[in-house]
C-alpha cells in the first residue's frame, strides 16, 4: 500500500464503546486497532464477493448440481450405499 489518507466516520456510543473495550483488552491503540478490523472486514467482504460472483458466473455457464442430485447425495451418508459427490 502507498501512502495513508485519514478517515473521519461517525458511529454509534455502542460502537465506539466496544471499540474502546476491545483495544483495552488486546492493549493496543484504539487507531491501531480500528485499522487493522477495517482492513480484515475488507479483505473479507472482498473474498465474499469474489465467491458470490464466481458462483454466478458457474450458473451462468450452466455448471450446476441438480437439488435432487444433492439431497440423494446426502440422504446416502452413513447408509451402506453412500453415493459420491455429485457432479
Amino acid at each position: 500500500m502507498g501512502g495513508e489518507e485519514t478517515l473521519t466516520l461517525s458511529s454509534p456510543r455502542e460502537v465506539a464503546g466496544r471499540l474502546d473495550q476491545l483495544a483495552h483488552e488486546t492493549r493496543e491503540s484504539r487507531t491501531s486497532l480500528a485499522r487493522r478490523l477495517l482492513v480484515e472486514s475488507l479483505d473479507e467482504e472482498q473474498r465474499r464477493l469474489r465467491s458470490l460472483q464466481r458462483g454466478i458466473a458457474d450458473l451462468d455457464a450452466g455448471r450446476t448440481v441438480s437439488h435432487e442430485a444433492v439431497d440423494a447425495w446426502l440422504a446416502s451418508w452413513g447408509s451402506d450405499r453412500e453415493r459420491p459427490a455429485p457432479k
